[in-house]
């Protein structure tokens, strides 16, 4: 019976992990991606952005349309190349995105479908 009741206390502590994090981006936007633009003049000035179809605003609290990923950013490589595959393909994706300190959409997580 206490393992049981374990399970469950561990169950929901997952679950309210899970709704947490979903919570903790500013935007989470769905579409196909239209247009990629490379900023040549960096790095560290919005080197990749993206904008969707219909162009959907990226985070909350702005009114930009396009999202960001710089080269230093962590795994900067694999998403623009996952990106770039996305619009290739037509692909659907979900860009969530976090507000950074000048009010850009910066992109913290893409999933592909």
């Amino acid at each position: 019976m206490k393992l049981k009741t374990k399970l469950v206390s561990i169950g929901a502590a997952a679950t309210m992990l899970m709704l947490s994090t979903a919570f903790a981006w500013d935007g989470a936007v769905y579409g196909s991606i239209v247009t990629i633009d490379e900023v040549a003049n960096g790095p560290g000035n919005f080197d990749t952005r993206i904008y969707l179809a219909g162009g959907p605003v990226m985070c909350s609290g702005s009114t930009l349309t396009w999202a960001y990923l710089n080269v230093s950013d962590p795994n900067y490589s694999a998403v623009v190349a996952s990106l770039m595959m996305a619009k290739v393909a037509r692909s659907q994706v979900t860009v969530y995105t976090n507000r950074d300190s000048g009010g850009y959409c910066h992109i913290g997580y893409v999933s592909i479908t």
